[in-house]
């Protein structure tokens, strides 16, 4: 009976075990290679829907820098824990735990880079006084509160939403850090009808 219930207990240790390294190696996965992530709002129309579900690739701007034409996501506040205030003093305890609810995420497109100058008339977008061309781009591009033309610093960032009529980007919250930009949208895993690389 006794060796019964050792063993009982023996397997329950063991899937205990496995549970758990599959659950830390989930969250490593996600706080530092591949991060779901769902699109809210109206500002990517119509290159994205709201309510599409994305990948969001975390670890490739290691190996490069962002590219004009990347549509990326930002962090345009940080996340706060109500009652884990110590958590969110550490970086790597904080980037390990969903911060969903707290931390407010842009999905926007790279359009100018360290070195660009950017300005905006005429209802298009202008990098070093030449018009970009922008067939992704809803809408007219309206200049709103940045002050223009810009020239943008070493670790700087323009980016606007494809949909020009109703996005809050650059032209509202100013330049991106890099240090911002939490990766690369690559893939969009749902709806299953538009399922594919981004």
């Amino acid at each position: 009976m006794g060796k019964i219930i050792m063993g009982v207990v023996r397997e329950i240790i063991q899937w205990t075990v496995l549970i758990i390294i599959a659950i830390v190696i989930s969250m490593l996965i996600r706080t530092f290679i591949f991060e779901p992530v769902k699109v809210e709002g109206s500002s990517m129309l119509n290159t994205l829907q709201s309510g599409e579900r994305l990948i969001l690739y975390k670890t490739g701007y290691l190996l490069h820098v962002p590219q004009r034409g990347d549509i990326i996501v930002l962090k345009y506040k940080d996340g706060m824990y109500q009652f884990l205030n110590l958590f969110n003093r550490i970086p790597f305890i904080r980037n390990m735990i969903e911060q969903s609810g707290f931390e407010e995420d842009y999905i926007k497109r790279i359009v100018g880079v360290p070195g660009d100058i950017v300005d905006i008339h005429d209802g298009s977008v202008y990098i070093n006084g030449e018009k970009l061309e922008e067939e992704y781009a809803n809408g007219i591009t309206e200049q709103k509160t940045i002050s223009l033309p810009i020239e943008i610093k070493e670790d700087q960032y323009f980016v606007l939403g494809d949909n020009r009529q109703n996005s809050k980007d650059s032209r509202i919250i100013g330049l991106v850090e890099r240090q911002r930009i939490k990766g690369k949208v690559v893939f969009r895993i749902w709806p299953f009808k538009a399922i594919g690389k981004i």
